[in-house]
């Protein structure tokens, strides 16, 4: 089980950057429990309840988990008391709503802890004076998409998007300062 967040395909994960900062912008008590899922973790979770012992949990072999375009969440339960808090993953749902993230709360069988994505689909959000948005770079002569902050005309990306086999970011906490590396 991975909540790795680079697990996930690269539109996935500008969605669920954006998705868990607004979240956080709104005091959304969240936090990852899964992204990428194997093929076959996703067999033995659908044999539950059928051939093998358990309960079902569920209804599908092909998940978005394992295409990299899914996650799903919990509470924070030291905010609300309990890991799958229906309010705290309402609230989740309503800013997947607001931008353009299906949320599994939805469905005819709802699945509250569930996003997702469709493949190649782009995920903005303005704010109130600033734009999230993906773009493509050209990084030591390899194309990666990256998030970028379009803001007072200017463009900022995260140092961690900007990291590779020849740029380590590290961050040296008594300093307060980031530490950007090349490599040869």
């Amino acid at each position: 089980m991975s909540r790795d967040l680079n697990e996930l395909l690269p539109e996935a994960r500008g969605a669920c950057s954006l998705f868990l900062a607004e979240c956080k912008k709104r005091n959304i008590p969240i936090f990852i429990t899964q992204t990428y899922r194997p093929q076959e973790e996703q067999n033995e979770l659908y044999a539950r309840g059928r051939s093998k012992p358990g309960v079902v949990v569920t209804w599908t072999l092909k998940s978005k988990h394992t295409d990299r375009l899914a996650w799903d969440i919990a509470s924070e339960p030291k905010n609300v008391g309990e890991l799958y808090h229906t309010a705290t993953l309402e609230k989740a749902g309503e800013v997947a709503k607001e931008l353009g993230i299906e949320w599994g709360g939805t469905w005819d069988a709802p699945d509250m802890p569930h996003f997702q994505i469709k493949k190649g689909q782009i995920v903005t959000y303005k704010g109130d004076d600033e734009v999230v948005e993906q773009i493509s770079v050209k990084l030591n002569g390899v194309v990666k998409k990256i998030d970028v902050i379009k803001k007072d005309g200017f463009n900022y990306v995260k140092l961690q998007d900007i990291k590779d086999h020849f740029i380590d970011i590290t961050y040296d906490a008594t300093g307060k300062l980031p530490i950007i590396e090349a490599r040869a």
